[in-house]
């Protein structure tokens, strides 16, 4: 299933939840009686950061590893890492995050990833 926006994931999610959901509010009431405000939750990293496209330079790393995290090339097709010669066979990742600074060598390398 694809949505169109965060709100539009939110909403199935708690929907399919048992969870009350006001249509002329941005609030749920989940089953513990807590409210869930829309708004602020839209304002939340996980929201307003752009998913990873393919071939973006990160970094990756799996919820065990807490001193090593491994430099590459994301396959969105695949949705894990490209394989060290370049090709869409690599290794699968708990957690990618795009790289801020890309070091000199990797916009060289992009060039040679298979399509």
């Amino acid at each position: 299933m694809k949505f169109e926006t965060s709100f539009d994931f939110l909403k199935a999610l708690v929907e399919n939840n048992g969870v009350l959901y006001n249509k002329k509010s941005t609030r749920f009431l989940l089953s513990n009686n807590l409210v869930l405000d829309m708004e602020e939750l839209l304002k939340h990293e996980w929201f307003t950061t752009e998913p990873l496209k393919d071939k973006d330079p990160v970094e990756a790393w799996d919820n065990k590893q807490k001193c090593t995290r491994r430099i590459g090339f994301y396959d969105a097709k695949n949705n894990c890492l490209f394989g060290f010669e370049g090709d869409r066979k690599g290794a699968v990742y708990a957690n990618y995050q795009k790289l801020d600074n890309v070091p000199e060598w990797m916009i060289e390398a992009k060039e040679s990833l298979e399509d």
